[in-house]
């Protein structure tokens, strides 16, 4: 009888440290997982031959040390931006954001070309066209049979299966969460910082895009594409403009180049 008992508590025991401990990368597990200059580890998916941050960055330094600024009020973090500050901010100012949603950052952070850890780098509009064209040739698109809304999608299966405001049009990220996210990547609605006000956690998302590395700036701003943008209504990742004093989420990509 006591030894049942013990089977049946280590058998318990693995169930638990399965479900807590055990992570699902999507398409492939890699091992090697990246790390921040803070310590936060991010779990990773392999989409083609690219490696993807599964989760959004929350480090608060840049990786020689240097501290991110962390303006709480809307006159602060306006001022961070006209003083050409790197800074950071979670939604609404309440750290308890930082998971699932990672940070918000100011263009001087993005820019800085030291945001992401070692190895890592923030994504480009290239690697942005490499996974659509991927995705588009592998049929990892989303397919929608209704007469309304016929087509194949990219939005929904980029997106987490959780967080998103529901929409009723199917194929859209918002309709049927279970469906989404078959890519692994695992986008999350994680809104943004504007000039005077957070906004639309839940809504939409939208990433920090550098340019492709095959066009040479002539400014800082030109640095910056257009934003990704994902949202709970819609069926394509999108182009949103950045402008003056916003903060937006961040996604890496492995620099294998």
């Amino acid at each position: 009888m006591k030894t049942v008992q013990k089977l049946w508590t280590l058998c318990a025991l693995v169930s638990v440290l399965c479900l807590t401990g055990c992570v699902d990368t999507g398409p492939e597990n890699l091992t090697g997982l990246p790390k921040d200059y803070d310590g936060n580890v991010y779990d990773t998916v392999r989409i083609g031959n690219q490696v993807w941050m599964k989760q959004n960055l929350r480090v608060t330094h840049l990786n020689d040390g240097t501290p991110l600024i962390n303006p709480e009020l809307d006159a602060d973090w306006m001022k961070g931006y006209y003083d050409k500050k790197p800074a950071y901010c979670w939604y609404d100012n309440d750290s308890t954001y930082r998971k699932p949603f990672g940070a918000l950052y100011n263009v001087y952070a993005v820019g800085s070309g030291k945001l992401a850890p070692k190895g890592w780098r923030i994504s480009n509009s290239d690697d942005w066209a490499e996974l659509f064209n991927y995705m588009k040739d592998n049929k990892l698109t989303y397919y929608t049979t209704s007469p309304t809304n016929l087509g194949n999608w990219d939005a929904k299966p980029l997106a987490d299966s959780l967080y998103w405001v529901y929409y009723g049009m199917e194929g859209y990220v918002g309709n049927q969460p279970w469906k989404n996210n078959s890519t692994g990547f695992s986008a999350v609605p994680a809104g943004s910082r504007g000039n005077d006000m957070f906004g639309f956690m839940g809504i939409y998302t939208n990433f920090w895009t550098l340019i492709s590395p095959n066009i040479v700036p002539t400014s800082f701003e030109q640095k910056m594409d257009r934003c990704r943008h994902i949202d709970h209504m819609g069926v394509n990742m999108t182009f949103s403009d950045w402008s003056i004093g916003t903060g937006y989420s961040v996604r890496c990509i492995r620099d294998d180049k």
